[in-house]
């Protein structure tokens, strides 16, 4: 499948690499990412019960403040182990992540490295879980006044809930530490999809044929596009139409322009390399596969 974004919106937010290619992402709204967090939680806080709940019956004979110590202990190993694992294992995606199509990706354009996500997650602790328990009992971290303690515990949290609100890319402490962001995933089509709308100009490009070329002929293809807009044919686009066509072997181009194949493979092809770009891979260019001599 090809990732396809819609026009240009005031959400985009371009991710330069270390080797200064640009590439267009969109950030993920607060209500996305509260909304993924949310699920992530509930999932959390249930596999702690169920677990918490075997060990309570299995050792009910034992004490209640045993049962209790268990469960407390369950539920810190889960809630930091489950978003570390699943963004380790799902490329920066955990369930409600997956759900809601956002993705973590860094912000350097490179790829995602689990001392990032390692990163990101430990802080999660400081940043969300104490000062909600905090919030429920004060008395838990300190010794204080249940109504100072209040206070002290709402001002830590709404530090933190309101730090991704501040600034552009909506960026919490992790992030910040971690050296990442997150972005939504962009919308996908099938080619089969494309291929069955039944329009004579729907051009399909497989991955295999995407993966010839790389960025700097991509650069090179919408540099030749813009030089030559508003022409349907000219030599020149000719030349880089036939220079396309030999090499990923297509033999389906008919009576459609040139124009219109060129910018078929471009869209197709942007389109793939920043698919490819979410899961940190980055191809400069393809040896021999240079658009023109």
């Amino acid at each position: 499948m090809d990732a396809i974004w819609p026009d240009p919106s005031p959400d985009d937010l371009p991710i330069v690499s270390p080797d200064g290619t640009t590439v267009r992402f969109r950030r993920a709204s607060l209500s996305d990412r509260l909304a993924a967090f949310v699920l992530d939680l509930f999932l959390t806080q249930l596999l702690t019960s169920l677990v918490a709940l075997v060990f309570f019956l299995a050792l009910h004979t034992a004490g209640r403040q045993l049962a209790m110590g268990v469960f407390v202990l369950v539920s810190f190993l889960l809630r930091n182990v489950y978003f570390a694992f699943f963004e380790l294992l799902w490329s920066g995606q955990t369930i409600g992540k997956r759900k809601l199509r956002l993705r973590v990706i860094a912000r350097d354009g490179g790829p995602l490295t689990g001392r990032a996500i390692l990163a990101r997650n430990l802080t999660r602790e400081i940043e969300t879980f104490l000062p909600l328990v905090a919030l429920t009992d004060p008395r838990q971290i300190l010794p204080l006044d249940p109504t100072l303690g209040l206070v002290l515990a709402g001002s830590w949290f709404a530090v933190f809930a309101l730090l991704p609100a501040l600034n552009r890319e909506h960026l919490r402490c992790g992030d910040l530490i971690g050296g990442t962001v997150v972005v939504r995933m962009p919308t996908t089509v099938l080619l089969a999809d494309v291929a069955a709308s039944g329009r004579d100009d729907a051009l399909v490009f497989t991955p295999e044929q995407l993966d010839i070329y790389g960025i700097e002929e991509l650069h090179v293809l919408e540099s030749v596009l813009r030089r030559g807009e508003g022409a349907e044919s000219s030599p020149v686009l000719d030349a880089v139409r036939d220079r396309i066509v030999s090499k990923i072997g297509w033999s389906e181009v008919g009576d459609v322009s040139s124009r219109t194949f060129l910018q078929a493979f471009y869209e197709a092809q942007r389109a793939h390399l920043e698919r490819k770009m979410l899961f940190g891979k980055r191809k400069q260019r393809k040896d021999g596969g240079r658009l023109t001599k």
